[in-house]
C-alpha cells in the first residue's frame, strides 16, 4: 500500500518544491528509518520552509549526524555559524548524566541535506550539547529514540533562520548573532579582517568577546566605520568634529553599516583603509604586549 503524504502548505505554486521534498523524505526515512511512517509535511508559514517532527533511534542520529554545519555551505563553507560548545557547564554535564541514565530528548533541529558532506547528511542546526549528550550515552550502550525536527530544502535565508530560532531556549551573545548576519551578507569583513592581520587566515570571528587575537565582528565594523568617518572628515578642523569613535551595534541590524554594506563602493580595496588596519594590528599587539610585561612584574 502506497503512504499518502499530506503537505499541510496551501500554495499551489510551490508543487516543485514540495515534489523535491517528497523524495527528499523518502530517502530520508530509508536511511534513518525513523519511529513510524512520515504522512504530515508542515510548513514554517514565516519563511516558508518545509520539516516534519519524527523520532530517530541514537545510532542513526550519530552515524549520519554532525553538528559540523556551515551556515552558507555554497559560498564560504569553511565557517561554523554554530556556538562553541560549553564543556564545563553545570547544565551541560547534567545533561550528559541524565542521558547516560535514559533520558530521551526532544527538539533537535536539523537539516537533511546529501549535497554537501554526503557521509554526514543530518546537519544538526539546534541541540548540539543534546547530540553529544547522546553520543557519550551511546558510548555508554544507552540507544534510545530521540526527537528531531528535521528540514529539508533550506535556502540561505531559511537557513540563517533556524539557526535564530534554534538557540532562543538558550543564552545567545550578540556577538554570535553579529557573526551569523554578516556571513549571510559575505564574506568580505573576514577575508579584509584576515588580510591586513586582525584575524588569522580561515580564521573567523570569536562567538563572544574575549581577551585574544580573534576578533568579533562588532569590533571590526566599528573600526571601518570610525575610519571612513574619519576619512570623509580628514579636512576639516579637528576643534569643529566630534573625534569620537564609532562603536557598531551588536545582536541586531546597524543601520549605518547597511547602508555602507548597500552603497556598492568598494571599501574592501581603499588602500588607505587596509594600512590602518595593518597598522592597528601592530598597537593591538603592542598593547597585549604591554599589559602581559606588568602582568609578569606583579607575579
Amino acid at each position: 500500500m502506497v503512504k499518502k503524504m499530506i503537505f499541510l502548505d496551501e500554495d499551489l505554486r510551490r508543487q516543485k518544491k514540495r515534489d523535491s521534498v517528497k523524495e527528499a523524505i523518502k530517502n530520508f526515512e530509508s536511511v534513518f528509518l525513523p519511529l513510524g511512517n512520515i504522512n504530515i509535511v508542515l510548513t514554517d508559514f514565516y519563511t516558508k520552509a518545509f520539516y516534519v517532527e519524527t523520532h530517530i533511534l541514537a545510532e542513526k542520529i550519530l552515524e549520519y549526524g554532525t553538528i559540523d554545519v556551515p551556515l552558507d555551505p555554497e559560498e564560504q563553507s569553511e565557517y561554523r555559524a554554530n556556538r562553541e560548545i560549553v564543556e564545563d557547564h553545570i547544565a551541560f554535564i547534567k545533561m550528559k548524566e541524565d542521558a547516560k541514565e535514559g533520558r530521551t530528548f526532544s527538539n533537535l533541529v536539523a537539516e537533511y541535506n546529501t549535497i554537501f558532506d554526503q557521509e554526514k547528511p543530518l546537519k544538526i542546526i539546534g541541540g548540539q550539547h543534546r547530540f553529544l549528550a547522546i553520543k557519550e550515552a551511546f558510548e555508554n550502550n544507552v540507544n534510545h529514540y530521540h526527537n528531531v525536527k528535521v528540514y529539508f530544502d533550506l535556502d540561505t535565508n531559511q537557513r540563517l533562520d533556524v539557526q535564530l530560532i534554534s538557540n532562543t531556549n538558550i543564552v545567545v551573545s550578540s556577538d554570535l548573532l553579529d557573526r551569523m548576519f554578516e556571513t549571510l551578507k559575505g564574506p568580505e569583513l573576514r577575508n579584509w579582517c584576515q588580510a591586513v592581520g586582525l584575524l588569522l587566515d580561515r580564521q573567523d570571528f570569536a562567538d563572544k568577546k574575549q581577551r585574544s587575537n580573534q576578533i568579533t565582528v562588532r569590533l571590526a565594523r566599528s573600526f571601518i566605520l570610525s575610519f571612513l568617518e574619519g576619512k570623509k572628515n580628514s579636512k576639516k578642523s579637528y576643534d569643529k568634529i566630534n573625534p569620537e569613535p564609532i562603536i557598531a551595534r551588536t545582536g541586531g541590524i546597524d543601520e549605518m553599516w547597511e547602508a555602507i554594506r548597500a552603497s556598492g563602493e568598494d571599501i574592501w580595496s581603499d588602500k588607505s583603509m587596509l594600512e590602518a588596519g595593518k597598522e592597528f594590528v601592530k598597537l593591538h599587539f603592542k598593547q597585549k604586549e604591554y599589559f602581559e610585561q606588568k602582568r609578569r612584574q606583579n607575579l
